[in-house]
């Protein structure tokens, strides 16, 4: 029960990068909109714009690209696609001889025999 709550109120940070992108793509002032919301729509941006300085997009970036929902990235630039891409990569580099290491440790500790309780 407490889990299925948890889930639903949760923001997870995988549609935390596409909601930011899509209100920055919604909150451009057009020619149709009144003078209030075209006010409206600058205030919010300038906020928004300086909030989003203090986020930490890359982290954002490469949970978004993790979910298969979103792994074009259609809500980022066409060359930043490609760098955060790289970053996972590297990241998977990074990963790999760490997991190599530690396999090889526990490979050289030979394995104790277990005793034999019958007789």
């Amino acid at each position: 029960m407490y889990l299925n709550y948890w889930v639903e109120s949760s923001i997870f940070p995988v549609v935390v990068l596409p909601a930011l992108c899509h209100l920055t793509r919604v909150m451009v002032p057009s020619d149709d909109d009144p003078v209030y919301v075209v006010k409206f729509k600058n205030t919010f941006t300038a906020d928004f714009a300086r909030r989003k300085e203090s986020t930490n997009l890359p982290w954002l970036k490469i949970a978004t690209v993790c979910d298969p929902r979103f792994k074009d990235l259609k809500c980022l630039p066409k060359d930043e696609r490609n760098e955060v891409w790289a970053s996972v990569r590297n990241l998977m580099l990074e990963e790999k001889p760490a997991k190599a290491s530690l396999s090889e440790k526990t490979e050289t500790t030979p394995a104790k025999k277990q005793k034999s309780s019958f007789r």
